[in-house]
């Protein structure tokens, strides 16, 4: 690990590209690519932010999907052997619903 400490962390090079990166930086492999191109880091930062900013967060289902699934499955009818997994399913559609 190195000690630059441009950005008030220390920087460890990424094991693809070489690029200085501190702990838990997102550092995908488009940054890898633009770094090999241009050696310079702030560039790379700079882009990876441009892109951060006019990238909505991502969603998940509306409520309105949501019920729609759960209207499509008769939950309370299964007793074939695949019936655990349907019952993993459900778990994970009422899991999304708590986010909304």
């Amino acid at each position: 690990m190195t000690t630059d400490t441009t950005q008030g962390a220390s920087l460890a090079p990424c094991g693809h590209c070489g690029m200085p990166c501190a702990p838990k930086e997102y550092h995908p492999y488009a940054a890898c690519l633009m770094f090999k191109a241009c050696h310079n880091s702030e560039t790379v930062r700079a882009n990876l932010d441009a892109v951060r900013a006019r990238s909505p967060a991502p969603q998940g289902p509306s409520d309105a999907e949501l019920e729609a699934a759960r209207a499509a499955f008769d939950w309370d009818g299964w007793t074939d052997p695949k019936a655990a997994q349907r019952g993993f399913a459900r778990a994970v559609l009422d899991r999304w619903g708590a986010r909304q």
